[in-house]
Formats: structure tokens, sequence, C-alpha cells
């Protein structure tokens, strides 16, 4: 049991209702401990309709509704938070989870609902440098192992995968700035899915 006094507002609250903590301040303090409201338009993810495509299998669409449902109310509760440099990483982290899912679901012969999100911090576990290549070469595996051409034209998983997949380091950068926070490097989309992993540990999630 809690010993925190109640606030001068909460104990005024309480005397005017003759003393009794009423059904009107629990459903007060039930609202205030609800997660944020769905904003107009959804959940800021960014633009995920451009890594989510169109069409594709029935466990791509269902890939996509857990991970959004689970990382939406984490991005929610973060818009607090003014200054984010790499805001990019929810849309991508959001692209990565649902990619993982997916993968593993086909792969595994399970619903998306069933994978474990062990396994996606398996494919996500980069080493101690950050660098996202041994990631990259776990995913290719599994993109192949459920039937899918990197270099198919109208594949949704396809056009996903190479969108993260992408070599991200830039060129003719001075000698001093090789190291500025603004520079990504390598596959450094494929990072977002540890990015976006950690949030929703820290946030409590069930991951």
């Amino acid at each position: 049991m809690s010993d925190r006094r109640p606030s001068r507002k909460r104990s005024r609250e309480i005397r005017a209702a003759g003393g009794k903590f009423t059904t009107a301040m629990r459903a007060n303090d039930a609202a205030r401990a609800l997660p944020p409201a769905v904003p107009e338009g959804g959940w800021p993810l960014g633009p995920v309709d451009r890594w989510r495509g169109t069409g594709g299998p029935d466990r791509w669409e269902q890939a996509w509704g857990r991970a959004i449902a689970e990382l939406g109310p984490v991005r929610a509760a973060r818009q607090e938070d003014p200054y984010d440099p790499y805001a990019e990483r929810w849309t991508e982290g959001a692209a990565g989870l649902a990619l993982a899912y997916y993968l593993l679901a086909v792969v595994g012969d399970l619903s998306v609902e069933a994978v474990s999100t062990d396994e996606v911090r398996v494919i996500a576990e980069l080493p101690d440098s950050g660098n996202a290549w041994p990631a990259v070469a776990r995913i290719d595996a599994l993109v192949e192992r459920a039937g899918h051409r990197l270099d198919a034209p109208d594949d949704p998983v396809a056009a996903c995968w190479r969108a993260l997949r992408i070599d991200c380091s830039p060129t003719d950068i001075p000698d001093d700035l090789q190291n500025h926070w603004s520079f990504r490097w390598g596959a450094d989309k494929v990072r977002s899915l540890s990015v976006v992993l950690t949030r929703l540990a820290a946030a409590g999630r069930a991951l």
C-alpha cells in the first residue's frame, strides 16, 4: 500500500465530496494512467506505407499490424521530445520489425503472433562496433529461405528489404567531419531495428 499523501487539490476534492474518494476521481486517475489517444491520422511512425508497399502475403499484412500496434503507442508517448536527430529510425525500425516478424513466421511455419521476440533480437543483434552487416547477412538468408528474391520487382517484402539493407555511407566527406553525428555509415537503416527494440524494452512493452 502506498503511503503517499494526497495533494492539496485532491484533499479539497475529498472534503467537498464528504470525505469519500468518488467514482469520478477514480475515473480521472485511470484516464491519466492510460496511454495517449491515437492521434488523428494514426500513430506517428512516419511514412510507413512506403515501406509496407501494397499487396503481399497475409502474414506480411499481419506482421505490419503487430509492429505498428507495438511501436505506435511508444512513439506517441515520446512526442514531448521535440528533438530526435534520428526520427527516421522509428519508420525504419517499424519496417525492420515487421520484416522480422514476417520472415520468422514464414520460415518457422508459425502465425505472426507466435513469433518469439527473442528470435527477433537474435537476428537484429549487432557487435559492439555497431556494424550492421552481420545482421544483413542473417536477414538475407531468411529472405531466401522464405522464398523471396531480392530482385523481384513486384514483391513488397523484397522491396522493403532492398530499401533497408542499402549502404548509407556518404562519399567525399572531409576528414575533419568523418565522425559527425549526422552521417550514417554502412547498413545503418538495419540498425534501426535494434534501436526500436531497445526503446520498446525501455518502455516496458511485452518484448
